[in-house]
């Protein structure tokens, strides 16, 4: 079993990797947030130091930015991963001798395994920039001071959280639909929904309407957020948010355990 998803995790990576559009793709979302970082600071200030509230802005926008566009680009990869091993059955030998539950393990892992090096990717590629641009690291350090270390801690995982919860939900989606083009459609509905969710939660002159209150329910990415930035706002212990996220993992480990049930199911 571990040997099956062992080979399939490791044929997806290649697989992926041999794609221009992936590298093309991975372009897009430190781009994205350069060009955001840049509005933000020419429209909040003109000074060369940035004060606490542009440090909170320019935090919120990056942290909703960075989950929105990254969330676009993986979900719809594990989507056409998911689609393409299951439809066009490229790797014959392979898929004969793999369970179902070893292609859905190997596959998931792979997409993680393409999340994790991409975003250490992007540190890397921050971290290189600060080296060589003396205003970015002035940036990144009037950022990290604004920040206490829990907080910026448990933003990062949250925002981890909200790709697994989006990639599993594209995985249900592609053991339901079987048109490439209905999967398309169903993920770009998706992602607006965690955009909406992610700049609703984490922006408070928005999250003070009731209607807004009441949709930070409807999904579970809504709920996580909402109650992140209630508890960021009201300067709760570090230890009570992470006992939150806690318990929103577990919950993610069980709609882990749906999702894996349904893909066994239909193959």
């Amino acid at each position: 079993m571990l040997n099956q998803i062992v080979a399939t995790t490791c044929y997806s990576i290649k697989r992926e990797l041999k794609k221009s559009a992936y590298w093309a793709s991975i372009l897009w979302v430190p781009s994205l947030l350069v060009l955001l970082s840049m509005f933000i600071t020419i429209t909040n200030t003109s000074a060369p130091t940035f004060n606490s509230k542009m440090v909170a802005t320019t935090w919120e926008a990056l942290l909703g930015g960075g989950v929105f566009a990254i969330t676009l680009l993986f979900s719809a990869m594990t989507v056409r991963e998911l689609f393409n091993d299951r439809a066009t059955k490229i790797n014959e030998l392979l898929w004969a001798m793999s369970s179902p539950e070893a292609q859905f393990y190997g596959k998931l892992g792979a997409m993680n395994a393409l999340i994790g090096s991409t975003l250490l990717l992007y540190i890397s590629f921050i971290l290189g920039v600060m080296s060589f641009v003396p205003w970015f690291n002035h940036v990144i350090r009037d950022l990290w001071r604004g920040l206490s270390g829990g907080q910026l801690l448990l933003g990062l995982l949250l925002l981890v959280e909200i790709i697994e919860w989006v990639e599993l939900a594209a995985a249900h989606l592609a053991t339901k639909i079987t048109n490439k083009t209905h999967i398309n459609q169903a993920v770009v509905t998706l992602n607006l929904a965690v955009g909406l969710a992610v700049y609703v939660s984490l922006f408070a002159s928005l999250s003070e309407s009731r209607f807004i209150q009441g949709l930070a329910y409807v999904l579970p990415v809504f709920s996580q957020l909402r109650v992140f930035k209630a508890g960021w706002d009201q300067s709760l212990s570090a230890v009570f948010l992470a006992m939150i996220l806690v318990s929103e993992i577990l919950l993610l480990g069980l709609y882990f355990a749906y999702v894996r049930y349904l893909y066994v199911q239909r193959h």
